[in-house]
């Protein structure tokens, strides 16, 4: 039986260098990215959509940088 209800990351070269894809996905929250960094930064997206008390059973975001440099927002 596959498991459900957890946070699977995911490497995808198609997702642009430290961006990011959070969805949904067989009943767990699916993080894809090229690179760590995505990861990192899908996963603090996440954090910040459960902080803000946003539903998350349907979760479908994503991001990538528009400059090279990318900060995070705290």
């Amino acid at each position: 039986p596959k498991a459900i209800g957890g946070i699977v990351f995911k490497k995808n070269s198609q997702i642009p260098k430290d961006g990011f894809k959070t969805q949904s996905s067989g009943g767990n929250i699916l993080i894809s990215a090229q690179n760590d960094k995505g990861i990192l930064y899908g996963s603090f997206e996440l954090l910040r959509q459960i902080q803000q008390e946003n539903p998350i059973a349907n979760i479908n975001l994503s991001s990538s940088p528009k400059i090279q440099l990318r900060m995070l927002n705290h």
